[in-house]
């Protein structure tokens, strides 16, 4: 892992960021991790602390309330200080409709959340491997 590379996860599910956050810490990344309950906490983050100096990747549930996943996504590409960070949407949905909405929503990715956790953290760890290449000779 590059010591710079930052992730995030958004979910309003607890025992989703709770399972995100353990698979993170298995495959290594957990130094580099911060979970937000939603979009408003994200977006405070981004405002408060986020520089764009440093590399982020971002995963991200598409079904919460207040604000949607596909709605944050569709708002922070508008910006040009968000415009590059990668989002990889994280869903229980495999509604092609779902995919669809992300990806033209400007989603980098779209995984599906698995009950199985070996397969979910193979997906996470892959998705986190090409990004982090991406990233940061970007950002070098």
């Amino acid at each position: 892992m590059h010591k710079n590379l930052k992730i995030a996860y958004i979910d309003d599910d607890a025992d989703d960021r709770f399972i995100f956050e353990t698979l993170i810490d298995q495959i290594g990344y957990k130094a580099a991790f911060t979970s937000f309950s939603s979009a408003t906490d994200f977006r405070d983050f981004l405002e408060k602390e986020y520089t764009t100096d440093t590399p982020l990747l971002v995963f991200i549930d598409i079904n919460m309330p207040i604000k949607s996943g596909i709605d944050v996504i569709k708002d922070l590409r508008k910006n040009a200080l968000y415009h590059y960070i990668p989002f990889i949407v994280l869903s229980g949905s495999n509604s092609q409709n779902d995919l669809g909405q992300a990806i033209q929503a400007g989603a980098n990715g779209y995984l599906i959340k698995s009950a199985d956790l070996g397969d979910l953290s193979k997906n996470i760890k892959g998705s986190i491997k090409n990004w982090e290449n991406i990233l940061v000779q970007n950002w070098i």
